[in-house]
């Protein structure tokens, strides 16, 4: 059994991801900005507590004691850029402070490649009204990669389509560009993510690196 802090754990893809870790024994720490929104999550084995993953404080505090922290942060009230790359920053000064040696974090489709050097977001036809929020991402992975750290971090970046579909526990790793099917299509549901963030939680297969995961 292990304690796993899960950054954003009131949304669907932290929530999986508190679900999973439940059903493999772990103790969590639900990290939310607002606990009396989310007292739902609350459990023998769950602990919520407030929390600003854009400060380094406030990371230190709720990853103290842990083993495994995991991000599902996502926050529309905030510019892209700012909030990733202020995460990153803050995840990669605190996590060590506080005794966290392994960090997952989970990425965006968009700055995976749909050819070789060719990412998602540089297309043509890639919508205006995501660009800031991919160009915030990005930003956000290009700290992690840049960092000189002990941290064992990784970026687990899903496909296009989530959704809420049963748990298969399967799924398919990939590296920086963007697995699909035959048909072209991508998919994983919010639980296998889940799977693929606390399999890697649990035995290590990669390591300072993005990969991307998909059914």
């Amino acid at each position: 059994m292990s304690k796993v802090v899960v950054f954003g754990a009131g949304g669907k893809a932290g929530r999986a991801v508190v679900t999973e870790a439940l059903s493999r024994g772990h103790e969590v720490t639900a990290v939310v900005r607002d606990p009396a929104k989310y007292e739902d999550l609350a459990s023998a084995r769950v602990q919520v507590v407030a929390g600003d993953i854009t400060n380094v404080r406030s990371v230190a505090a709720a990853a103290e004691g842990h083993d495994i922290a995991i991000s599902a942060v996502y926050d529309a009230s905030s510019a892209p850029e700012p909030f990733f790359v202020g995460a990153a920053h803050a995840l990669l000064e605190s996590l060590p402070q506080a005794g966290v040696r392994r960090a997952l974090i989970i990425g965006l489709v968009s700055n995976l490649e749909f050819a070789p050097g060719q990412r998602i977001m540089d297309g043509p036809d890639f919508p205006e009204a995501f660009l800031e929020f991919s160009k915030g991402h990005a930003a956000g992975l290009e700290v992690f990669r840049s960092a000189t750290t002990d941290l064992d971090w990784l970026v687990v970046t899903p496909p296009m389509v989530l959704d809420e579909a049963e748990r298969t526990g399967t799924y398919r790793v990939g590296g920086d560009q963007l697995l699909t099917k035959e048909d072209g299509t991508s998919h994983l549901s919010y639980a296998d993510l889940a799977v693929a963030l606390l399999d890697e939680a649990e035995t290590p297969k990669h390591h300072k690196t993005r990969i991307s995961v998909a059914d």
